[in-house]
């Protein structure tokens, strides 16, 4: 049985990789997709042609290339401010039942 690879499922996977582009610019939280995406597309059932993965490729790295400019020519200082921020320490206690009462 031949699958069908139209110009929508082509499509499909420039407007992920796009999407993934600006969800990373918008927060760093998102890095945790880097994970998850190869994970779900292992398991997924449909096989796709490397094609389709490279236009997800460039439809990130069209998305966040802005970005990485931005980040090259000012030293990247939102890079190291996010580095900064996930290695320092957390003093604040948990927050219980009976503290909020």
């Amino acid at each position: 049985m031949k699958k069908n690879h139209s110009i929508e499922s082509k499509l499909s996977f420039i407007v992920f990789g796009a999407t993934l582009g600006i969800l990373f610019q918008l927060h760093y939280v998102t890095f945790m997709f880097i994970p998850i995406t190869p994970a779900i597309l292992s398991v997924n059932k449909f096989r796709y042609p490397m094609k389709h993965y490279l236009l997800a490729i460039i439809g990130f790295v069209i998305t966040y290339s802005p970005f990485l400019l931005f980040e090259v020519r000012h030293g990247f200082v939102n890079f190291s401010q996010a580095i900064r921020f996930m290695m320092q320490q957390k003093t604040e206690s948990p927050i219980t039942i009976m503290s909020v009462v």
